[in-house]
């Protein structure tokens, strides 16, 4: 990856946009970054950091916002866009960071691109322009993580000492997150995840086998056996266990023959005195069904006179039927007679009411015809007044027009006479906010020199702060270790003490169970001294004595993260105290450092306070300007509208009156004109409407008259026809009771029965005679089947019964338990088979992983876990790689090289870097090296990784390297020789920039990037070329 161009907006000390165009650089790859302290060179590195991967360049710089400039306007969002090349591809690179505005309550303004640059334009390198994306596709592009950019492309102040001087672990973190070793770390975590996965369940699987025992006891009946001898004994082993299971099982395949021939005797018995009490039964059920069937009979018997009378009183109800319909036939004739009737009365009253309208309508009628004069003259009038209307209408026109036409010329003159004073007042408000603005810009002069000194007051303040954290934190974690060391070494020394008892134990179990002529299971003879008896002790087991060394590795890994806490808090201490060395600062002096940072920031926050009431102050000067002008504008125009508007008021009054003298006076407005044309035009409705009605209601009385006539005629001939019909229905009525056998009416309405209680009372009948013969057949074959036979008392049976009953069941019962043993027994023996089968695979897998897990941890007498294996083998390359320029740095007095030294309390190794002085043929720490050695070591090892990385990944290029600070530790001979090794990379095609205050360094190269510390605080760049 090679810079084209950054361009800085709004981040760190550059207020505005600020745009460093590496192509100035021409031929020149190797360039210097000078500058005064806190000007902003280290923030270039950061921009081109924060574009590619949205983080500052150190660790100390990841938070982005720190990033935002305090230069920055509040309408100015902070982004940086960096232009960069990279396997002759071009691409663009945005990143803006959002920010809370003034009166906003939420952070605005985020944006994200990325765009590769063609001859024909931007093509989108990313699908959603997001940061995710962006993320990924970066490090896809570039081949490096930003972890490894920043070892290797960009080395921040003091980071890239990191991999030469720090511990075993930091290095081995280093290496993890720039080599990816981290599923090799992954792999070593899950097969200790397995491993108590696979013992938990290895247990498990014993203590289910061991609760067989249990389940034994409880599946059989306890009796004297060697099964219940060996349980109750209880030292046995699952072979003994498995023989005795299966003694006791066959026991109980013998005893289910014998309770088989009990349980069938036991059967039969009861089955025969089972037959007998169900027939004895039988027959006192017949003879009981018997008895209950002829007293039905008798009580059937007694109702036969009963059933007689209804019978005959059915017969006479289906001779009233027979008539009922010549009934039904007269009583309509009658119905019809007095429906006639009726109808006859109201016809007459009906022609008497038609014969009185009649007269009064032709009355009506007469009067209405008498006023056709009237009617012509009202229609007359009405057309007269419609043609007065539409001059009437165009002279109301006019007169609305007028009145409109005076309002708006009296309202012109009241806005004019306003308009004038408004202006006047404008212009006096100009003068007095000219004459603020010019008192407020005079205050606000110093604010820029005023920020400078507070920007440099809060960062000594700021790195005392950081001193008085850091030794708080120091002498917190120094307490914290000793508690820490005590509690690891009391866990040593219990370790110790518990796994010495058990190894004691251990050896005296297996002396005192030595016998004479057999063969020792350890050294495999068979004579045996006499051993000294030993007490067994409550010890405890190999399992809590793991457990016990798994806590002590427990306590030393706690022990030694804080031991390496506290290291780190100390060389943040000296790191301060020389920085604050340089400053020429004491940390006494913080008060006084804090009195002055407040005092700077309160007078700051006044003068900003007065900055912002100035530019709000200009701003409304502006718009008072454009105020005053539209004001005097308006003026003008409203001015000629006034005159304007009187003149047309004067023309259309002048009109209005001369069209006002051809109409009439009786009519004054058009509302009087409409009301006299409504009222004609009523008068005339209403008497067309008046002669209509006479005409029509005539006409309908003279044919409602008519039809009264007519339905009169008619009612009386229907009259006559129904009495002559009624009175033949009567005599057919009567002849037909005669013919039925009824002497009176009264006979016939009583006999007369609906067809649903004829239905009835015939069924009940037939019902009767049926039930009658049916119980009469079956008494007489019930005393022909029981014929000989009597009751049997069941009482006796049933006793009997239930005592057989019982004693089968107490037969099958045995007999199902015997078998439930025997199916018990067979269970017990196949699990217990196949538990043992799972323990034995168990143990096997097991012992696998633990294999495998204790070979990839680091189990081994030089304590290097598989991850670290890998490791050493990447760290031999970057040391083969580095010392190819250490040599040639130091004059061949110093050679890096890997160790292989354990560190304290059994840590793991393998990552420790020594270094071999030629001079001495001594091999001692790289830490002995003084500050310039150190410098020359840890620039030969990023150069070194930046080799071995782009030898395993072919696809990244590292085409610039950028160093901050550091060679200000060298002597001249050092300075030169490190000089030599960065023409020698820009030789080889890499752009190489340098950060320092070394003026030997800016004289030897001729590009320099200046970077200016303006007085208003905020910095400037450009290209210096000699």
């Amino acid at each position: 990856m090679k810079p084209i161009q950054l361009k800085m907006t709004a981040f760190g000390p550059y207020k505005y946009t600020e745009t460093i165009n590496f192509l100035d650089l021409m031929d020149h790859r190797l360039f210097v970054i000078s500058g005064a302290t806190g000007a902003g060179k280290t923030t270039i590195f950061d921009g081109i950091s924060f574009a590619l991967y949205g983080s500052g360049s150190g660790e100390d710089r990841k938070d982005t916002k720190m990033l935002r400039s305090d230069f920055a306007l509040d309408q100015t969002h902070t982004s940086v866009e960096l232009i960069f090349e990279i396997f002759n591809r071009k691409y663009r690179i945005l990143r803006q960071l959002p920010h809370v505005k003034k009166g906003n309550k939420s952070s605005t303004g985020e944006k994200y691109e990325f765009f590769e640059i063609k001859e024909t334009g931007e093509v989108p390198v990313v699908e959603r322009q997001i940061v995710s994306e962006i993320n990924k596709k970066i490090e896809d592009i570039i081949g490096l993580t930003q972890d490894q950019f920043s070892q290797i492309v960009m080395l921040p102040q003091g980071e890239f000492r990191k991999l030469l001087t720090s511990s075993t672990e930091n290095k081995e973190a280093i290496l993890r997150k720039i080599f990816k070793t981290e599923p090799y770390r992954l792999i070593n975590e899950r097969l200790k995840e397995k491993k108590l996965v696979a013992e938990a369940e290895l247990k498990k699987e014993e203590n289910t086998r061991n609760s067989y025992s249990e389940q034994i006891m409880a599946s059989f009946p306890k009796r004297e056996s060697i099964l219940f001898d060996l349980l109750e004994e209880g030292n046995y082993n699952i072979f003994q266990l498995k023989d005795a299971l299966q003694a006791e099982t066959n026991y109980y395949r013998d005893k289910i023959e014998k309770d088989e021939l009990l349980c069938e005797e036991a059967y039969e018995n009861q089955v025969a005195k089972q037959s007998a009490y169900y027939n004895a039964k039988t027959t006192n059920t017949q003879l009981e069904e018997l008895e209950l069937k002829e007293q039905n009979l008798q009580r059937l018997l007694s109702q036969e006179e009963t059933c007689k009378k209804e019978e005959i009183r059915l017969e006479a109800a289906e001779r009233a039927n027979t008539i009922e319909a010549i009934e039904s036939h007269y009583k309509e004739t009658v119905t019809e007679g007095n429906l006639k009737e009726s109808l006859l009365l109201r016809a007459k009253e009906e022609l008497s009411l038609t014969s009185n309208s009649l007269i009064q309508m032709e009355e009506v009628y007469l009067k209405e015809l008498s006023k056709k004069q009237d009617r012509e003259q009202s229609v007359e009038a009405l057309i007269q007044l419609n043609a007065l209307l539409p001059l009437m209408e165009d002279l109301e026109k006019r007169k609305r027009q007028l009145k409109e036409l005076e309002v708006r010329q009296r309202n012109l003159k009241e806005q004019h006479e306003l308009k004038i004073a408004t202006y006047q007042q404008a212009k006096a408000s100009h003068l007095l906010m000219k004459n603020e603005i010019e008192k407020l810009e005079e205050q606000v002069n110093p604010l820029d020199n005023k920020v400078q000194q507070y920007s440099q007051i809060k960062g000594q303040y700021q790195l005392m702060q950081d001193f008085i954290q850091q030794e708080s934190k120091f002498e917190e974690l120094k307490s914290i270790e000793e508690k820490e060391e005590t509690i690891y070494l009391k866990a040593q020394q219990t370790l110790q003490y518990e796994e010495g008892r058990w190894l004691n134990n251990q050896a005296s179990i297996l002396a005192s169970r030595l016998v004479d002529g057999e063969a020792c299971p350890v050294c495999g003879s068979t004579e045996h001294k006499p051993t000294s008896t030993y007490t067994h002790e409550a010890i405890l087991t190999d399992e809590q004595v793991q457990m016990l060394k798994k806590d002590l590795t427990s306590k030393e890994t706690s022990y030694l993260t804080i031991r390496t806490k506290r290291e780190h808090a100390l060389e943040n201490i000296e790191k301060i105290l020389e920085q604050l060395e340089e400053l020429q600062l004491s940390i006494l002096d913080i008060e006084q450092v804090k009195m002055d940072l407040n005092q700077l920031e309160n007078e700051i926050e006044g003068l900003r306070s007065d900055k912002e009431s100035l530019i709000s102050l200009k701003e409304t000067y502006k718009t008072s300007v454009r105020q005053i002008e539209e004001l005097e504008e308006n003026k003008n125009n409203i001015e000629a509208a006034y005159i304007h508007a009187k003149a047309e008021y004067e023309q259309a009054n002048a009109v209005l009156e001369s069209k006002q003298s051809s109409i009439p006076s009786t009519i004054s407005n058009l509302e009087e004109l409409h009301e006299q044309i409504n009222a004609a035009t009523k008068q005339k409705l209403l008497l067309e409407e008046t002669w209509e009605k006479a005409q029509k209601q005539h006409k309908d009385a003279e044919e409602s008259h008519t039809k009264a006539q007519m339905r009169l005629e008619h009612a009386i001939q229907s009259a006559e026809e129904a009495i002559l019909k009624q009175e033949k229905a009567k005599q057919q009525f009567l002849q037909s009771l005669v013919k039925a056998g009824f002497e009176t009416k009264e006979e016939y309405e009583e006999a007369r029965m609906d067809e649903p209680a004829r239905k009835a009372l015939r069924e009940r009948c037939e019902a009767y005679k049926q039930a009658v013969h049916t119980f009469t057949e079956q008494v007489k074959d019930g005393y022909k089947k029981l014929e000989g036979k009597s009751k049997v008392d069941l009482n006796a049976l049933e006793e009997e019964l239930s005592q057989l009953k019982t004693a089968y069941e107490s037969a099958l019962n045995t007999l199902n338990s015997t078998k439930e043993f025997v199916k018990a027994g067979i269970e017990i023996q196949e699990k217990i088979a196949l538990s043992s089968d799972r323990i034995a695979k168990l143990e096997q897998r097991v012992s696998h992983i633990l294999d495998l897990y204790d070979l990839l941890r680091g189990q081994n007498p030089l304590k290097i876990s598989f991850e670290r294996y890998i490791q050493i083998e990447y760290l031999e390359q970057i040391i083969y790689a580095a010392n190819e320029r250490l040599k040639h740095l130091s004059n061949g007095q110093y050679q890096l090289m890997r160790s292989d030294r354990q560190e304290t309390h059994g840590k793991q190794s393998g990552l420790g870097l020594d270094v071999y002085d030629a001079y001495t043929g001594q091999i001692r720490d790289v830490k002995t090296l003084s500050g310039g050695e150190k410098f020359n070591a840890s620039l030969c090892l990023a150069l070194g990784m930046a080799d071995v990385i782009q030898s395993y990944r072919g696809s990244v290029r590292i085409d610039t390297m950028f160093i901050d600070e550091g060679f200000g530790s060298l002597d001249e001979e050092s300075l030169n020789k490190a000089i030599d090794t960065l023409v020698d990379l820009q030789k080889s095609g890499r752009m190489v920039g340098v950060i320092s205050h070394v003026s030997e360094l800016k004289s030897a190269i001729p590009a320099i990037l200046e970077v200016e510390k303006l007085k208003e605080g905020y910095s400037q760049t450009k290209f210096v070329i000699k």
